[in-house]
């Protein structure tokens, strides 16, 4: 069994950190050398939090006790589309997950909607504001499962396919 402590992973200047405590539903991150207290006293750091991937989160508030925090500026978009290995379900952290991992490496926030037990369904692609940098989708796995012809699963993948390039026409999409 998973517990929610493990859903959730922190990174401080691109490295994970361990001062993470789970309290009543609120989460705190510790930073035991008093960095970025107050403007001009210490360096900034950069923090990403990775909610977890197999439950529901509410972002309500955040406070600091005098430190400041300013939005970091808006970078390319990954879409990542597939069943629970996408969603990072056997990723012991949401940060180890693959399409985390892939937006890194792309310099990309990963907008990951990998959903478990998902198969080809046109009906859920997504249709975004802005187009992102690439759409990847990870899909296959769950037809071991079904007992549905070969005949159905290919006019499957391939309506699929095609309302993906219909949506996103002038995006590379790789499967």
């Amino acid at each position: 069994s998973v517990s929610l402590i493990e859903d959730f992973s922190v990174e401080m200047d691109g490295h994970l950190h361990p001062y993470l405590q789970y309290f009543e539903s609120a989460l705190y991150i510790d930073i035991a050398d008093n960095t970025g207290r107050l403007p001009g006293f210490g360096a900034a750091h950069s923090f990403r939090i990775w909610l977890p991937v197999m439950s529901g989160v509410e972002l309500g508030d955040i406070a600091c006790d005098g430190s400041f925090i300013e939005p970091i500026p808006e970078r390319r978009t990954l879409l990542v589309l597939g069943d629970s290995i996408a969603q990072g379900y056997v990723a012991t952290t949401p940060a180890h997950a693959w399409p985390a991992r892939l937006g890194k490496l792309l310099d990309a926030d990963a907008v990951n909607q990998g959903i478990g037990a998902q198969v080809f369904q046109p009906s859920t692609i997504p249709h975004l504001g802005e187009a992102p940098l690439a759409v990847v989708v990870s899909y296959g796995e769950n037809y071991r499962y079904e007992t549905l012809p070969l005949g159905r699963i290919e006019a499957d993948v391939r309506a699929y396919l095609a309302e993906l390039a219909s949506v996103f026409d002038d995006v590379p999409v790789f499967a």
